[in-house]
């Protein structure tokens, strides 16, 4: 069997994850800085708040504090800060040696070369409801995206959202498929807060 089929196979094993009876249990909201938010921006987009927290996690964990706001990633690096005062000063430093320098920023570590743009400035990209906001918004584009281009096989919407999981890591499928493997841990481990997320699982 061809790489190419292989790893198509893994992806849709790996999707089949975010399909699961978990995902209708109930739980209180999280009260970690970035997962106050996220109900809001769940409302705000129309992204199931599982999804948004499971991303969340998978990016910016910190331990039991959960996704931590004031985080970045440079060229593989992980740094944490405890402020967002502390952590703007850093960027500011690094971007002043290097303005195109590549930096994931916040709980949901948009990328500045790739999202920057959708921001006024650096301090509203470290914005931790900006950051979730435009983040999930990627998000629901992404979903659209896979839900068009996969309108034939008519795959369940938990479905989908797997792919969208998967493309906001990256669009190369072996990459995308591990990415998902990582998320769907929290996924699974932290259901949605509100029943009906995945309508169509029964």
């Amino acid at each position: 069997m061809s790489t190419f089929n292989n790893v198509h196979i893994n992806h849709l094993l790996i999707l089949s994850l975010f399909v699961c009876p978990l995902a209708l249990a109930k739980i209180h909201p999280d009260n970690s800085l970035c997962g106050k938010y996220i109900e809001t921006v769940a409302q705000e987009t129309n992204v199931p708040p599982e999804v948004i927290w499971a991303v969340a996690r998978s990016e910016s964990n910190l331990g039991k504090l959960g996704p931590w706001p004031w985080t970045i990633n440079i060229h593989g690096k992980g740094y944490y800060f405890k402020s967002k005062k502390e952590m703007l000063t850093f960027i500011h430093k690094k971007t002043k040696k290097n303005r195109y320098l590549s930096i994931d920023i916040g709980c949901m570590q948009l990328n500045t070369i790739y999202h920057k743009h959708k921001f006024k400035n650096l301090e509203e990209m470290a914005d931790i409801h900006k950051n979730m906001l435009v983040a999930a918004r990627y998000l629901r584009e992404l979903y659209e995206s896979n839900k068009r281009e996969r309108a034939h096989k008519k795959l369940p919407s938990s479905r989908i959202w797997g792919y969208a999981v998967g493309d906001y890591h990256s669009q190369r499928s072996l990459r995308g498929a591990k990415y998902i493997t990582r998320t769907s841990k929290f996924l699974m481990t932290h259901p949605a807060w509100y029943d009906g997320l995945f309508p169509d699982i029964n």
